[in-house]
């Protein structure tokens, strides 16, 4: 009996100790973070997710972006619609004085692609302006 009662305690502590760790973890998400985010860092803050245009191949090509920041420090995915399946890219990239630059590499459909982009946003417009390269 009281092999049960030593187990059972253990058990609930190993619950109320999962239960606190995920209280705090979104605590430190939802509040404390963005809190803490925008009281230190003043520059260009990023919506997370944009829908983008861009020239390849003489074609113009709309791609949906997903943003993560904190502070200067910007990485994502890059998901390109394509009738075959969607090609996605993953990246990393910082932002200074409202300008963006970065490396992204081919995650699906793409693997080998891998490149750089430099990215200017103009004040008080809604959108990037710039170039990405691939080497061949």
């Amino acid at each position: 009996m009281q092999i049960l009662n030593s187990m059972s305690g253990k058990v609930s502590l190993s619950v109320l100790s999962a239960f606190v760790v995920f209280v705090l973890g979104r605590l430190w998400e939802d509040v404390l973070k963005p809190l803490l985010e925008s009281t230190i860092y003043s520059g260009t803050k990023l919506a997370a997710n944009y829908v983008g245009e861009f020239m390849f191949d003489g074609k113009t090509v709309h791609d949906y972006v997903e943003v993560k920041q904190w502070a200067k420090k910007l990485w994502g995915t890059m998901t390109v619609p394509d009738g075959e399946g969607d090609a996605k890219f993953k990246f990393h990239a910082t932002i200074n004085e409202n300008v963006l630059r970065g490396t992204y590499e081919g995650v699906k459909k793409t693997p080998r692609a891998n490149g750089s982009f430099l990215m200017t946003l103009t004040p008080g417009a809604e959108h990037f302006e710039g170039a990405f390269i691939q080497p061949y």
